[in-house]
């Protein structure tokens, strides 16, 4: 058997989702141990730790949000030489950026909604917005996960509220569709099966993810055949065109006449009990352990080529 490297499982950091981030990280790193020696490094900083060899260690990061999924971390990491799972730092980038994903997406033909993008220091008119995506809208920033600022907004008032809160960074306005959230894990270049989120707010924010117990999901979703192999054709089409490496979440939104659109690509998805990429997993026929098995494997392979001398 060839030699295997130490995992080195990056978790926490000074994101807002640094406790899913925890939660995510400690269970990846145990189920690791089934396969790999594993390290788990739980970050109170947004820094790569020092004490990392390229030539025994294969790196980890389950860091969501900013500095760990936004491509700063990859970058870090190609620097020191350091072989890591997952998307490199500029699909990493691309991927946090909502709109400049979304753009991706929709020249490659899958369908995206409309938006308006804006500063914190010049923010639209509220009518404005209204009169241009109608008075059901959502306010989000552009680069933040687990629906992290996310205002579902009613009319100009709404919406005004929801303007005043917004003090710094790059938004991104979208009308609201009615219907439900739809997500698929694509790993290694194949799409997993379908996952459905319904909550009983019928908003997918933050509380309904991580706190909520009456969000029903369903894995693998109950469409069509047709509708499904759709989605996992554009689920694939959009992790190629962005350039993801390894495993993607690719979230889309199903409305309810039946129109899908693609919602965002996330490069670390959550790895805890509720979370998304392992419900997929599960629809395809995996099973925890062996998804974290075939998640690490790509950069082990990386690793040992890397460490194969170059003969003159």
């Amino acid at each position: 058997m060839s030699k295997l490297p130490e995992i080195v499982v990056l978790c926490g950091g000074q994101s807002r989702e640094r406790e899913i981030s925890l939660v995510s990280g400690r269970s990846f790193a145990n189920t690791a141990r089934d396969w790999f020696p594993v390290r788990l490094m739980e970050l109170e900083r947004n820094e790569l730790p020092a004490n990392l060899d390229p030539e025994s260690v294969v790196v980890a990061p389950i860091l969501h949000g900013t500095f760990g999924e936004d491509g700063e971390l990859q970058g870090i990491l190609e620097q020191r030489g350091l072989q890591f799972l997952g998307s490199d730092s500029s699909s990493s980038r691309l991927c946090m950026d909502k709109p400049g994903c979304k753009a991706v997406a929709a020249s490659r033909g899958v369908p995206v909604l409309d938006q308006i993008l804006f500063e914190a220091s010049a923010k639209p008119d509220p009518k404005s917005v209204v009169d241009q995506l109608g008075k059901d809208c959502v306010v989000k920033p552009t680069s933040e996960g687990s629906s992290v600022g996310l205002h579902i907004c009613d009319g100009i008032e709404d919406l005004r509220k929801a303007l005043s809160t917004v003090d710094h960074g790059r938004w991104m306005i979208e009308p609201r569709v009615f219907g439900y959230d739809l997500s698929v894990g694509v790993l290694n270049g194949k799409a997993m099966g379908l996952v459905s989120i319904q909550p009983s707010s019928g908003v997918y924010d933050y509380k309904s993810k991580y706190e909520a117990a009456d969000t029903v999901y369903q894995c693998p979703a109950k469409l069509s055949g047709e509708m499904t192999a759709q989605i996992q054709r554009w689920a694939v089409e959009v992790f190629s065109a962005v350039g993801c490496r390894d495993f993607a979440r690719i979230d889309f939104y199903i409305s309810n006449t039946e129109e899908l659109y693609f919602l965002e690509s996330n490069t670390i998805p959550g790895m805890t009990a509720t979370s998304l990429f392992p419900k997929s997993a599960a629809a395809y026929g995996y099973s925890f352990s062996q998804l974290i098995q075939s998640m690490i494997a790509p950069a082990v392979h990386r690793w040992q080529i890397s460490q194969t001398p170059v003969l003159s």
